[in-house]
């Protein structure tokens, strides 16, 4: 389990990652944030 903070430019070139690792880093609202990315 690592902590994980995807730059905002990183989030923009990988989308699918960024949610990913994301998700990884938060249990929870998880879905409240991708809904937000995607």
């Amino acid at each position: 389990m690592r902590t994980f903070h995807p730059a905002p430019q990183e989030v923009r070139t990988n989308s699918r990652k960024g949610l990913i690792q994301v998700a990884l880093s938060t249990t929870r609202g998880t879905t409240r944030k991708a809904s937000r990315y995607v």
